[in-house]
C-alpha cells in the first residue's frame, strides 16, 4: 500500500489541535471554513474553487444544523469575531 506520509499528518494534527484551541476566540463560523480548506489543502485537494465551495457548504450545513434544528449553540468568538459571527448569523437568518 501508499507510504504514510508523517508530515501531513502531522500537519493534519496540528491542524486539529489549533482549530479546537481557536475555536472559543474566533468562533465556529470563522474558524471552520479556515480549517476545513487547509484540512483540504494539506489531504492534497487543490482545486481551490472546489476547496473553497465545499468548506462554506460543509460549514453552513453544519451550522443549520446544530443552531436551527438541534439548539446546540456554537462557539461565537470573542470581540470581533463575536461581531461577525453576530453579522453573519443576522444575513443567514439564524438570529
Amino acid at each position: 500500500g501508499d507510504a504514510v506520509d508523517r508530515r501531513r499528518v502531522t500537519l493534519a494534527v496540528v491542524l486539529l489541535f489549533a482549530y479546537t484551541a481557536l475555536l472559543p476566540v474566533v468562533g465556529f463560523v470563522l474558524a471552520t471554513p479556515i480549517f476545513l480548506a487547509a484540512f483540504m489543502w494539506v489531504g492534497r485537494y487543490r482545486r481551490r474553487a472546489m476547496v473553497g465551495l465545499s468548506a462554506a457548504a460543509v460549514t453552513l450545513a453544519l451550522l443549520s444544523l446544530f443552531v436551527k434544528v438541534v439548539y446546540i449553540p456554537l462557539p461565537r468568538g470573542q470581540g470581533p469575531f463575536l461581531d461577525a459571527t453576530v453579522w453573519i448569523y443576522h444575513r443567514l437568518g439564524l438570529f
